[in-house]
């Protein structure tokens, strides 16, 4: 379908596709195509459009002159061919075809308006809503027919200025959102560039000044701050005869007392995880819904899921205003001790887990999230819903071995990385361990499949390449012989220090008929299907095992019915002993 793209905002351009429209050269037909544009949601009678356009003739004559514009422009948009032309004219009424045209306003307005109605915790933490914004923002190129001559007569002079300010309104919002957002995350370069653009649309918003000296001040900007702040002073003297407000009056005794800035980077450095963007999404997604929610993420020991969440860490500082506590469950095996950890630490934070609303007491947040970090699985469902029963209104979000037995929870397995992103993953870790290349693509990509792209065996497998070449420790793994997949670095948790660790615990989970099965289940080439299971083990043991070994993502479904093991743990059993 052909489009005509109309840009009303700054120097007025037309184009159908790839072919601009000079021919819409004089102000009158201009401000024709604009007003019809910005208007189409409805017809427009030719008997208004008349004494619009030509306030100062009588009707039949203005009626003759729109007629002869009308022509002139249908002309210009026939495109030929078996498409209709995108302005719609009838005897009595003149309309553009709404899905025909696409106009830089609309798309402002509709952007916002879709924005204000969108249900999020925090508009600071919505990605949907940042994208409209963005879409938004690059839509914006100036004032409303800037430059063009308008329409002589009061009827379109107080359209044109009614519709001015509506957008500016418009515009000067979403950069104010942008750099309400920007602030929340700390990232004051990006908020000094927003405020600036802000200022130049509407320059005698006192809250954009604010915002200005505010990121300047955190910056450490402070001579820029304190010059900005006696920019502001003087423009509300010389517009409006009025001093600043007491609040933007108390931050420049602050910054002139020596305010505490951040650091010249603006926001802190986060947690990296490459190859997560999915999840991350999803994650955000999920927990940007206005209502409380629960949330598992699982996964093998190995696969990053602590830092998968330590890097939305700032995204959800600006979602949840800061109200998150992080209690790490990692060693915590007492469901005693793991309430008292989680009712100290919403504590100090002043999230409430009871209802302390009462005379004297302190203010409490009812609102919040609670991350409870390597969950034990056997605690998880037992200490969840007496949070819950707690504190109805907090969020929480779990990372443990397996899902949470938990109906109302929503859940993800977290699996090994995509096979490109796991090479630049290694690579990298053998550059920080002060490696040279050498090493061909195909063959780390070769032994980061064989590794099933998991994060930790990655890193493990690392610093062996010095000792090792790449083909050798791909031998290792298809043997099955994994112990050289340690580390004796002294700083490394417990549980991320070998991968046969690892992997006895997550089988140390199943019980004792369970963890048989499965070892049996090794012994079938990958993928197998559920009959290859129940025929080796019968039908009720095989769903049973299926169904746990699934839970703790021993398995994965591959294909309706089909199931495979990750490689490492296959090959790992098959090398084993059988069970006596």
């Amino acid at each position: 379908m052909t489009i005509l793209d109309i840009r009303v905002l700054g120097a007025f351009e037309a184009r159908i596709g790839l072919t601009p429209l000079p021919e819409l050269g004089s102000g009158r037909m201009r401000a024709l195509v604009t007003y019809l544009a910005l208007e189409a949601g409805r017809a427009q009678l030719r008997s208004a459009l008349a004494a619009l356009f030509w306030p100062d003739l009588d009707e039949a004559a203005a009626l003759r002159l729109l007629r002869q514009m009308l022509y002139r422009l249908a002309t210009l948009l026939d495109v030929g061919g078996d498409l209709p032309t995108p302005l719609r004219i009838d005897r009595h009424s003149v309309q553009f075809d709404i899905t025909r045209i696409r106009v830089d306003a609309r798309i402002i307005e509709a952007a916002l308006a879709r924005v204000r109605q969108h249900h999020h915790r925090s508009i600071a933490g919505c990605r949907e809503c940042q994208a409209l914004l963005d879409t938004a923002i690059g839509a914006w190129h100036g004032e409303l027919l800037d430059g063009v001559i308008p329409v002589p007569g009061d009827r379109f002079d107080d359209w044109l200025m009614q519709r001015r300010e509506h957008l500016t309104r418009a515009a000067a919002e979403i950069h104010a959102i942008r750099v309400s957002q920007a602030m929340r995350r700390r990232d004051y370069a990006r908020s000094i560039e927003q405020c600036s653009i802000w200022l130049r649309i509407d320059p005698w918003n006192e809250h954009a000044h604010h915002q200005l000296v505010h990121a300047l001040a955190q910056s450490g900007q402070r001579g820029a701050a304190l010059r900005q702040l006696e920019v502001c002073r003087q423009m509300l003297m010389h517009e409006f005869r009025a001093e600043v407000s007491p609040a933007l009056a108390t931050l420049g005794m602050h910054i002139r007392q020596g305010m505490p800035s951040a650091s010249p980077g603006g926001a802190p450095a986060a947690t990296t995880c490459p190859g997560r963007d999915h999840e991350r999404a999803l994650l955000l997604g999920w927990l940007n819904q206005p209502l409380p929610c629960l949330i598992c993420v699982s996964g093998l020991g190995g696969m990053g899921k602590s830092r998968l969440i330590a890097a939305i860490g700032d995204e959800l500082h600006a979602m949840f205003d800061g109200r998150i506590v992080r209690v790490d469950c990692h060693d915590i095996t007492q469901g005693e001790q793991l309430w008292q950890a989680i009712a100290w630490q919403c504590s100090g934070h002043g999230i409430a887990l009871v209802d302390t609303a009462t005379a004297g007491a302190p203010q409490c947040w009812y609102d919040g999230l609670l991350m409870l970090d390597g969950l034990d699985p056997d605690l998880a469902p037992a200490i969840v819903q007496a949070v819950r029963s707690a504190a109805p209104w907090l969020s929480i979000l779990t990372t443990q071995r397996q899902r949470l037995a938990l109906a109302e929870a929503a859940q993800f397995s977290l699996e090994g990385l995509p096979p490109e992103v796991a090479v630049e993953v290694l690579r990298s870790r053998m550059a920080h361990d002060g490696m040279a290349g050498g090493i061909s693509v195909e063959h780390c990509m070769a032994l980061c499949a064989a590794l099933d792209g998991m994060p930790l065996a990655l890193e493990l497998a690392a610093p062996l390449l010095r000792l090792y070449s790449c083909e050798e420790l791909h031998h290792m793994i298809e043997r099955g012989d994994l112990d050289a997949f340690t580390t004796a670095m002294i700083d490394v948790p417990s549980r991320q220090r070998s991968l046969t660790q690892i992997f006895a615990d997550a089988l140390a989970s199943l019980d004792d008929t369970h963890h048989t099965a499965f070892t049996q289940l090794a012994h079938l080439a990958a993928p197998f299907h559920r009959q290859a299971a129940a025929a080796m083990l019968g039908g009720p043991l095989a769903v049973d095992v299926l169904r746990a070994a699934s839970d703790r993502a021993l398995l994965v479904a591959v294909a309706p019915g089909h199931h495979q093991m990750p490689r490492m743990v296959q090959r790992w059993l098959q090398a084993q002993p059988p069970p006596s």
